[in-house]
């Protein structure tokens, strides 16, 4: 799109918090605005693609951003939110596959998989850090760990249910 005379780019990047994410880039001054695609202090994850997350997460890394506006959060500028939500989903993945390989059921991957150390991280800046962990658990990890699981097991997942 053009507006006036700066060039505004609406693109996916693929599916991640939902299964139509976009972005908007003006690339002039590397001002990226992510949607629910990011959002701090926690991602939101409820009815999320997790493994492809992860790889639109890696393109939008590779982005020449100077200004990141999330979804939800204060304004960045840099991404190192970004690399840290990266990490967050790479442990992720990492455990809840390990446990779908070893046979573990759904049940005991949610008593396994705690991302304990990644809550207490990504919260320790919050203004409010009890908030913060009880909305880590309830709307990414709880519903992180049900579709990772089911990724895992059947394959990419065809919706938002």
């Amino acid at each position: 799109m053009y507006l006036g005379n700066r060039t505004a780019q609406v693109k996916f990047l693929g599916r991640g918090n939902t299964g139509g994410d976009a972005v908007v880039y003006l690339p002039d001054t590397g001002v990226l605005a992510t949607g629910d695609l990011v959002v701090s202090p926690y991602p939101y994850g409820l009815g999320s693609y997790y493994g492809e997350w992860l790889a639109t997460l890696r393109r939008l890394s590779k982005m020449d951003v100077h200004v990141l506006m999330p979804g939800h959060g204060e304004i960045q500028h840099d991404k190192s939110y970004v690399l840290q939500l990266i990490r967050l989903l790479e442990r992720l993945q990492a455990q809840v596959s390990a446990a779908a390989r070893a046979g573990r059921s759904l049940e005991e991957t949610r008593h396994s998989v705690t991302m304990a150390d990644e809550k207490s991280e990504l919260c320790a800046r919050s203004a409010f850090p009890a908030w913060c962990e009880s909305g880590f658990q309830r709307y990414f990890i709880e519903p992180a760990i049900e579709r990772s699981y089911r990724e895992a097991r059947e394959g990419p997942l065809k919706s938002e249910d």
